[in-house]
């Protein structure tokens, strides 16, 4: 015991921070409606007889293993695909955000993490970017990297702040 160095330990950060996001227009209470929706590649049937409707205020999940259609039915629901049989309606002033298995590669590489966020900022949150970024663990330099050097944690950090930087009533994760 005598030989161990003692270290010191940094005080936790306990700082909070409290952002107003831009407020999502109000959707009907019919979010989404799924009729028998069915998808198919070619021969490849993927999934058929979804039939279910997404209320206003409701959590769902997709459980399923690999191949089964989970990601195939998020992106039918977000506009991506269309079934290839049955349907699926959107309700009244729905507004989607999409985080994709592949987001982060979704961002234009030559913007600065600090470009990124301020494309799709509006009002007074634009003035609240570098404390928005902070929160995602960007700080100092790292708001002026360009987005292709960043690791894909960071990019997947960057892209969940972006798309809470949007109005959006549902979000499909």
């Amino acid at each position: 015991l005598e030989r161990l160095e003692r270290l010191e330990v940094e005080e936790e950060d306990l700082a909070t921070l409290n952002i107003k996001f831009p407020p999502a227009p109000r959707s009907g209470q019919i979010v989404a409606e799924i009729n028998e929706a069915g998808m198919s590649f070619g021969s490849k049937h993927v999934f058929s007889g979804a039939n279910f409707t997404i209320e206003k205020g409701d959590r769902i999940a997709f459980v399923g293993r690999n191949g089964e259609g989970k990601t195939t039915l998020a992106r039918m629901l977000v506009g991506q695909l269309t079934p290839t049989e049955g349907s699926i309606r959107i309700g009244a002033n729905v507004n989607i955000g999409y985080y994709a298995q592949n987001q982060d590669d979704l961002m234009d590489g030559e913007f600065t993490v600090y470009d990124t966020l301020d494309r799709v900022a509006v009002g007074d949150i634009r003035t609240r970017l570098r404390d928005i970024l902070g929160a995602f663990l960007f700080r100092g330099e790292d708001i002026d990297k360009k987005v292709k050097v960043l690791s894909g944690g960071e990019r997947a950090r960057l892209a969940m702040a972006r798309m809470m930087l949007e109005p959006r009533n549902l979000l499909v994760l």
